[in-house]
């Protein structure tokens, strides 16, 4: 069982030394031992809770959540909600507060399409921490939050990176910090996204239950997994750039329910000049009116808020049903995307494309993953992609090792590379190399044996709960998920910048991991 110390004075600078001190020792001793648990238990601090909606007065009606949000991978917010309401961390005096969460919906309003109740409530936290608030109606009926000590950090959440932070505009207070799924900067935290079911593949239920597929033998695996939407080239062109080096080889797996769309429809380049004005209407239709179709059905059955709805016979609200318009892109834009085509060979890709636009059920997904030594995650519209959880939680349970496509610097995508040592439960391969070079990666894959992967399985089970997203345990810390680290990881930032305000020198982890670059091909 392991014991936790936390102090609860007011920091002056040799009290501060000596905590910074007494961290890096525990730090230390205990990432030597268990890199998963023991670094969580040597970070505790406490944790006061502001409910931000309720303090403000402005909350989003439950009819415009929408359904399913508590799986959604950006709902790390009411997750973390969720797991601090009975945490032994929390503390309800505000002296005592080492960190502050700052609890709201930031990304639920910006999935609703409610961005405007978004920055309303951002206006009246701001005022409620007495900073100034900007332009805009005041709250006037809000109430000053309790004093913190002078240095106490504030946490939000927002991990949605579709929409425009609700700060957007205006200047974010030097001492609220987000917990974010990309590009953390500063004191940030970079959270992994939300990945909370099947529950085998979270650890909530064992491996033999009913339902979890089987875990094919090492030398009956196919070599790579590759899966997942294909961005259009003019956004990000890696997925593409990867797919078409590795689309025939024997040992892949390589497919994408959206390619023969984003990157398909435009073969229509090569006939640019001799389109008539009908054919400009109708050249896309074919290969995306699916994609068009199922996006139409998500959007009104899982989104209520963003679509009308209208009262039926037996009173129940039922989404209005709108007719499915496909508008091809015109000429002129046609031929300025076109540029970003030039390279893809449309006569050799384009059947492959067609016979790689599968759309897998989740079961069939994750059989087919088992049946795989490594699946590959790479930047799609974004940096970061959810598929770094989910193949961290694969890699644990038994299924395809990760294989990390990294576009920039790795502490802006991957969590926890403070304590973690990426280069021991991943292979991590650069854009460029994977843009270019997928034969090496392949080669560099087919050379690892089965005891190599076996002990990066370990190491994997050794840190999965860091990754996944359970409902709170009885005991939070000595079965804990991502929520649980994440707290963690906001108590480490919040001293580092309560030492800066002092001005000290922050408190360091000891031994720090290899830089993840230092591994990368």
């Amino acid at each position: 069982m392991y014991t936790f110390e936390t102090s609860r004075v007011v920091y002056p600078s040799q009290n501060l030394r000596c905590e910074r001190n007494r961290l890096s020792h525990t730090d230390a001793h205990n990432a030597m031992s268990r890199p998963g648990a023991a670094v969580l238990a040597s970070r505790r601090c406490g944790v006061y809770v502001v409910d931000v909606e309720k303090e403000v007065g402005n909350a989003l009606p439950s009819k415009y959540r929408p359904v399913g949000w508590g799986t959604n991978k950006f709902s790390a917010e009411l997750w973390l909600r969720r797991a601090v309401e009975h945490h032994p961390w929390r503390v309800y005096d505000p002296l005592q507060a080492d960190v502050v969460l700052l609890s709201a919906n930031f990304s639920l309003y910006c999935r609703a399409g409610k961005s405007f109740t978004g920055r309303a409530v951002w206006k009246g936290l701001v005022q409620l921490l007495g900073h100034p608030a900007g332009s805009g109606r005041d709250c006037h009926d809000c109430k000053p939050l309790p004093a913190f000590r002078n240095g106490t950090a504030k946490f939000i959440t927002l991990t949605n990176n579709e929409c425009k932070a609700p700060w957007t505009g205006a200047v974010r207070p030097k001492d609220i910090f987000q917990v974010t799924d990309q590009k953390p900067g500063g004191f940030g935290v970079l959270a992994p996204f939300v990945v909370s079911r099947p529950a085998w593949l979270t650890g909530s239920s064992p491996l033999g239950a009913p339902g979890v597929p089987r875990r094919v033998p090492w030398d009956e695996r196919k070599l790579l997994f590759f899966l997942g939407h294909v961005p259009k080239l003019y956004i990000e062109p890696t997925r593409h750039r990867i797919w078409s080096q590795v689309r025939r080889l024997p040992q892949v797996t390589a497919l994408s329910g959206t390619l023969n769309c984003s990157v398909g429809q435009f073969s229509a380049c090569r006939q640019l000049d001799v389109l008539s004005d009908e054919q400009l209407r109708t050249y896309c239709h074919d290969f995306c009116r699916e994609h068009a179709e199922e996006g139409a059905m998500v959007k009104r059955h899982e989104e209520p808020g963003m679509r009308k709805w209208r009262k039926a016979a037996d009173g129940s609200s039922q989404p209005v049903e709108k007719p499915v318009h496909m508008r091809c892109k015109s000429r002129s834009s046609l031929k300025r995307y076109c540029k970003s085509h030039k390279h893809v060979n449309f006569t050799a890709e384009l059947p492959d494309m067609a016979a790689a636009a599968r759309k897998l059920p989740q079961r069939e997904y994750f059989d087919m993953a088992m049946g795989h030594r490594f699946c590959l995650a790479a930047p799609g519209d974004f940096v970061s992609t959810p598929k770094i959880t989910e193949f961290v939680a694969l890699g644990a349970a038994g299924g395809c090792l990760p294989v990390m496509v990294i576009k920039g610097k790795p502490k802006s995508t991957l969590p926890y590379t403070r304590w973690l040592d990426w280069c021991k439960i991943a292979v991590l391969v650069s854009e460029q190399t994977a843009r270019t070079d997928m034969a090496g990666v392949l080669a560099r894959l087919e050379a690892i044996g089965q005891e190599e992967a076996a002990a990066m399985r370990q190491r994997l089970q050794d840190v999965r709960n860091a990754f996944v997203w359970r409902p709170p345990a009885a005991d939070p810390v000595a079965q804990p998920s991502a929520a649980d680290y994440l707290l963690a990881e906001g108590c480490v930032m919040a001293r580092r910048f309560r030492a800066e305000a002092a001005g000290l020198k922050p408190p360091s982890v000891r031994p720090k991991p290899p830089d993840p670059v230092s591994c990368m091909m």
